[in-house]
């Protein structure tokens, strides 16, 4: 997060001396002079940055000095943000100009000009100038490791708008396609089937589900279609619902809100009385869960329908597909080199001429091979060489060191790196932030975007439309694969949309050091312990039925808490000593 907070910090040091300024408070020379040292600093690891992001993945010690900035980035936010709340309670409490503000902020004197007390160490000029000194040691390391300096960045400006560029045409899948919608439409007289799509991650078992899923030959054979998002965490509750709202729609003579009370067995028998007699086509997609009978519940339900009736599952997991009734197999294997090269050309050549694309062509075929079979990375890759206009910079990206590792623990994210690396700073946090919501979040533009305003990825220039350069940003990730399945709105503007299982891991692994997600313990304990770990983000998962940890070890270190809960898991008890404790919260009002 080192090249989304040192820009914040810049722009928090102006407004430390505008809100000064404004109130008429006299900051004194020293300050005056330390405020300058940390901004000459700041301006030199800004420069610094470019370099080192894009050296971090095949350098550890880089990856360390990062981590290190980091540190010291967040604890410079967060003391200057302790800054500006002083001098604003002051401008609240109407004290104008006076020098009381030095005993507390002010110019390492040793006697305050009102009282005879020496500073203490824990003031907040003491601190600012220790986060000061770490910061100039940080910066004389940077040159160290011979990271060279990149024209300083500017926050606000270079992004542009993007239009959003559908690239969801599927290569390669018309055989398998075939195969399913065949299965789906065989003799109505037949029972109960579930048709299994098994394949790796980024395989493309979801896009091949929502094309069998949207043909019209399909959509007219059911009486019901139903999409069920299941996901790592199996809750056999929201998926019941999920349902019953695909077969009853969204009005129900009992209104749809009442099915939050409902308990799991009238839920079921709920779903029996729906699809009585009723031939109905279910997807159940990105299932996890293994254990048969953590699903027979379900499957007995399933079995009210009409003849005909059909499940299509996608799973990675021969387990899940084995255990669903009547299963019909289908293992996805990843696409060929030359389909990868269709699936990256189609949006890399996108508005090139003949001649320039033919002079392209080989280099784009060795740097498609680096796909391993999977669509999704195809299309980051594609989108990213769309941007490129030069052989030369075609023949950096099949040359990058990121595209030729071989380390385990990154799995499927060469590509993604060299398409992530390829983002200004800035829109690398907020897509990094992303990772802070479960998988299958169903994102909108208002709440993403007054997240990054809350944490100051859109700067903190009140005179800007934030909001407009938010609305930029998805548009430029947009375009770039790490969004996808949008929804417009009647003005043609994307309402909401969601991060590929495989785009969320990514983010997941590059917020490793700053976020974590947890599973508040079941057991009732009433206590979470963060202290061991350096998380600025945290998300809460509570079961159903189980409250809120009143207390959290570690929690002010906190720039982000965000809680995943069923109705009246949190207590306004446990808001109280939460927010007593993680006083760095960063909110924003719409």
């Amino acid at each position: 997060m080192a090249a989304a907070l040192v820009p914040s910090a810049l722009e928090l040091i102006a407004r430390v001396e505008a809100v000064a300024s404004l109130k008429g408070v006299r900051l004194g020379r020293d300050s005056k002079n330390e405020l300058q040292r940390l901004r000459h600093n700041l301006l030199v690891l800004n420069a610094l940055l470019e370099d080192a992001e894009q050296r971090r993945n095949t350098d550890r010690i880089i990856q360390l000095w990062i981590d290190s900035l980091t540190d010291a980035a967040y604890d410079l936010v967060d003391v200057l943000d302790e800054w500006i709340t002083t001098l604003m309670k002051l401008r609240i409490k109407g004290v104008g100009k006076t020098s009381i503000l030095k005993a507390k902020v002010g110019s390492y004197v040793t006697h305050c000009l009102h009282t005879a007390q020496v500073v203490r160490r824990d003031d907040l000029a003491f601190k600012l100038k220790e986060i000061s000194d770490r910061l100039y040691v940080i910066a004389n390391r940077g040159h160290g490791l011979c990271l060279v300096q990149r024209s300083v960045f500017q926050h606000s400006r270079g992004i542009g708008s993007t239009a959003f560029v559908d690239v969801s045409a599927i290569i390669g899948r018309d055989e398998v396609k075939g195969d399913i919608v065949s299965s789906l439409l065989s003799a109505s007289t037949e029972p109960l089937k579930t048709i299994s799509v098994v394949g790796m991650g980024g395989v493309g078992k979801t896009a091949i589900a929502q094309l069998v899923y949207m043909d019209e030959v399909v959509m007219e054979h059911f009486d019901h279609r139903i999409w069920v998002c299941v996901s790592e965490v199996f809750d056999e509750n929201n998926v019941a619902k999920t349902i019953i709202k695909g077969v009853e729609g969204f009005i129900s003579f009992e209104g749809v809100d009442s099915l939050d009370s409902f308990p799991l067995s009238a839920l079921l028998n709920r779903i029996c009385i729906s699809i009585h007699r009723k031939k109905f086509f279910l997807v159940l997609d990105d299932v996890w869960a293994d254990d048969k009978r953590q699903w027979e519940g379900l499957i007995q339900t399933f079995k009210h329908g009409a003849p005909g009736s059909r499940i299509l599952l996608t799973t990675r997991k021969d387990m899940v597909a084995n255990m669903m009734v009547d299963s019909h197999v289908i293992h996805l294997q990843p696409l060929s080199d030359e389909q990868c090269w269709m699936l990256v050309s189609q949006d890399a050549f996108s508005g090139r001429g003949v001649e320039e694309c033919q002079n392209l062509e080989d280099i784009g075929k060795r740097i498609s091979n680096k796909c391993k079979g999977l669509p999704l990375t195809a299309k980051a890759l594609g989108a990213l060489l769309r941007g490129k206009s030069s052989r030369r910079e075609w023949e950096r990206i099949l040359n990058s060191k990121i595209l030729k590792l071989e380390i385990a623990q990154l799995g499927l994210f060469p590509s993604l790196l060299f398409s992530y690396n390829d983002l200004p700073l800035p829109l690398r946090q907020c897509f990094k932030y992303c990772a802070v919501f479960p998988k299958d979040f169903v994102y909108d533009g208002e709440t993403i975007i007054y997240h990054w305003m809350a944490q100051g990825y859109l700067g903190l220039n009140n005179d800007e439309d934030l909001e407009l350069k938010g609305r930029e940003y998805i548009s430029y990730l947009a375009a770039r694969s790490f969004f996808h399945d949008f929804l417009l709105d009647t003005d043609g503007i994307k309402s909401t949309w969601k991060m590929h299982d495989i785009m969320h891991d990514f983010a997941q692994f590059l917020m490793i050091n700053d976020g974590i997600v947890i599973e508040v313990n079941p057991e009732g304990n009433s206590m979470t312990d963060l202290s061991s770990r350096k998380a600025h983000y945290l998300t809460a998962c509570i079961p159903e039925g189980h409250c809120h940890p009143t207390s959290i070890y570690g929690a002010e270190k906190l720039h982000s808490l965000m809680i995943i809960s069923g109705e009246n898991a949190v207590t306004n008890e446990a808001v109280r000593i939460i927010f007593n404790q993680a006083k760095q919260l960063r909110k924003h009002e719409a």
